[in-house]
């Protein structure tokens, strides 16, 4: 059944000030109209209202359901698991899993390990998320998305977190991304993790970690650059002299 006109509204209203990093405007619309869950699975989710949730289900909504990530047709629609999981709320997550959400969207692993949230990684890797898989559209996976990341970013703490869970529970660091590009002598091709990290400023923490996972120290990407080539080139000393005493 569709929404009524003014419960769309602000569903629509909720779903635009939905922001992972400051939900408090997302918050205020909740308390002021939280009767929107009962016809948005959407809504639910950003609210971790379980009970909403199973309800819709029951009333026919898929688990698998999309919204548009924004006004730019760029942007591909993001999944509701995706919006369960990017904010933590694991028994909404749980529950849309076991309708059969599909936990391999492209968004949910790559979004709550950026957040670092384990209970919804958990859930993921249970209901069969393959942790080093590439995206089927960007090309990259979750560990090299997470590697992205500056060390200076005010969330770097927490994504180097994400990054320990995935490796921890099997992720394999020598996948590289963006490998379907011709030009093979363009940066950025066939890179893995610790090319991005390198490339990035971060220290040597990482790079032992990565390595102790499996990472090729002296792997080359497809310019022919390895990480050492790739910290020297940007003066990342701390990075430069682990990869070297890693065996580059």
């Amino acid at each position: 059944m569709p929404l009524p006109a003014d419960l769309l509204t602000r569903a629509h209203a909720l779903l635009a000030a939905f922001d992972p990093d400051r939900p408090a405007a997302m918050r205020a619309l909740l308390a002021e109209h939280p009767e929107v869950v009962r016809g948005s699975i959407h809504a639910a989710a950003l609210a971790g209202d379980g009970h909403a949730v199973r309800a819709l289900l029951a009333a026919g909504v898929s688990p698998n359901a999309t919204i548009p990530a924004g006004d730019d047709p760029a942007l591909l629609p993001v999944p509701v698991l995706y919006l369960a999981c990017v904010l933590g709320h694991a028994e909404v997550a749980a529950v849309l899993l076991e309708a059969g959400a599909n936990p391999n969207d492209g968004e949910s692993v790559y979004h709550a390990a950026e957040h670092d949230h384990r209970a919804c990684l958990a859930l993921l890797a249970a209901h069969g998320a393959d942790l080093s898989a590439r995206h089927p559209h960007w090309d990259n996976t979750p560990l090299y998305f997470l590697a992205g990341y500056p060390p200076d970013h005010p969330r770097a703490d927490t994504v180097a977190r994400g990054m320990a869970w995935l490796l921890a529970h099997g992720a394999d660091p020598a996948v590289a991304s963006h490998v379907r590009t011709a030009d093979d002598s363009t940066p950025g091709v066939a890179e893995q993790p610790l090319h991005r990290l390198a490339a990035n400023g971060w220290g040597g923490d990482r790079a032992r970690e990565l390595v102790a996972h499996g990472a090729p120290v002296d792997a080359p990407r497809g310019d022919g650059r390895t990480a050492l080539a790739l910290a020297v080139r940007d003066g990342n000393t701390a990075m430069a002299d682990t990869v070297r005493a890693l065996g580059a």
